[in-house]
Formats: C-alpha cells, structure tokens, sequence
C-alpha cells in the first residue's frame, strides 16, 4: 500500500480526497503507478493490449508483426482528460463471484473502478464503432501481492468489450477492499525489500 492509499478518501463517497498538501486527488490517482506501462492477455488467435490509461487494442501477432490490429477503445481525441491524478472513472459493484470462497463471504460492499471507453475501430458487423469497458479490482488474495493484470475478457455483445482487471494498487481504499469470508483466516504478512511490511 503506498502513497494516496493513506489519504482519507471521504470526499464525494469516497471518490475523492485531499491530501495534507492541501491537493485535490480523484480515486484513479491510485492507478498512477500503471501510467505508460501495457497489461496484455492471449485468448486463441487474439491477443488484447491495455495501456494506462489511453487505449485498448486487439491483434494477432506473427512473426513480430500486428496483423491486423483492431482498436476496441481509446480516450485519445476525446474530451476526457488524461493528465496524471485527473483520469475519469465511477466507483461500480460488481456481480458477486460464485466459487466457495465468495459463497462463505458476507455480502460484499466491494467495488471496483470502472472506465468506459469508446472511439474503436468501426465493426463491420455493426457498423458501429467499437467500445470497451474496464474494471479495476482489488484482487481477493491481495495479501499475496499478485501482480496487476488482466483475469477476464469477453465481448459481452458484438463488438462490445468487458475486461477485467486485477491489482493491489486499490488494495488501500476501504470502499474497494474485498469482503473478507466468514471463518478462521490466516493473515500473513510479507515483506518488501526495503524491510516494510
């Protein structure tokens, strides 16, 4: 847990906050560590390409070569802003899991972070353009401190993209801290090179 983690986050039901400084901070301000890098998932043919926080990309690589390269959605040209800490994104419940361990859980107040993205490529199925939805999640076995990247991918309708995606880096807001289950749990702790837990 790091950085704006630590600022109370109780402004506008927990989507904003203001650090000591006196700054004003949005929630996707703890997505900034993913700034400029690139999350990607192979599905057969497909492989999928997310950067933080701009544009999502669909393509088949061969022999080093995007070919063909499909954009599913972008922010670039857009009025949305892309400055660091001013990223637009809504707080949203997901649909609870179904494996037994989110069976034994209490019903979960877990949200994730949501960002929609239009202005992809236009589908020749549809003649629409493409668009992509992004959840952001704390993952459930956030002590492990697994990497941040993408769990799930679906084109829930034509040309109508759902991705999911998993980090710790949400881990330290209270409002996107997944519900623990019922029952005896071990807590364990790890620790950084640095020395900090």
């Amino acid at each position: 847990v790091q950085g704006p983690s630590f600022c109370t986050w109780k402004e506008k039901e927990g989507a904003e906050a203001t650090t000591p400084e006196g700054q004003k901070l949005l929630i996707t301000s703890l997505l900034e560590p993913m700034r400029g890098r690139c999350l990607n998932i192979t599905q057969g043919w497909w492989t999928y390409e997310y950067c933080y926080p701009t544009k999502m990309v669909q393509f088949h690589l061969e022999n080093d070569k995007r070919s063909p390269q499909y954009t599913l959605g972008t922010l670039e040209g857009t009025d949305e802003s892309l400055e660091p800490n001013k990223v637009n994104m809504s707080m949203y419940r997901m649909n609870p899991g179904t494996g037994p361990r989110e069976r034994r859980a209490p019903p979960s107040r877990h949200l994730t972070l949501e960002q929609k993205m239009g202005g992809g490529d236009v589908c020749d199925e549809t003649n629409r353009h493409r668009k992509v939805t992004l959840n952001f999640r704390c993952p459930g076995e956030w002590q492990k401190r697994p990497e941040t990247r993408i769990v799930g991918l679906t084109e829930s309708s034509l040309c109508e993209y759902h991705v999911l995606i998993q980090t710790t880096l949400l881990c330290g807001h209270h409002r996107l801290m997944p519900t623990l289950p019922r029952g005896k749990e071990t807590i364990q702790c790890v620790a950084h090179e640095d020395g900090s837990l």
